[in-house]
């Protein structure tokens, strides 16, 4: 099955625990020493219609939570965007076309 990796840096995994809340599927993954990431851990979020106004409900929510929060997401045609001022449905939008 498909999904959407989202690269976690430092000890940002609680706020991404709402994933269980809203029942969705994933696995979590930490990222070993000596490999040239600067990621601490990877959710696999398992792709469904679903998932996406979940994910940027979370997204949202963790962004707004503390103002210095940063989410970039690349899409697959290699667009690199910053969402911190978007909103639900601008954010929804981009996942649609997210790569990672």
């Amino acid at each position: 099955m498909e999904s959407l990796p989202v690269h976690l840096f430092r000890d940002r995994f609680g706020p991404f625990l709402l994933l269980n809340e809203h029942d969705l599927k994933y696995t979590i993954r930490e990222q070993r020493s000596g490999v040239s990431l600067a990621a601490s851990g990877i959710i696999e979020v398992l792709l469904s219609p679903y998932m996406w106004g979940a994910l940027s409900t979370i997204i949202v929510a963790f962004l707004k939570y503390r103002s210095s929060r940063k989410v970039i997401i690349t899409t697959i045609d290699g667009d690199i965007i910053q969402a911190e001022v978007l909103n639900q449905e601008e954010v929804e939008r981009l996942l649609r076309r997210a790569k990672s």
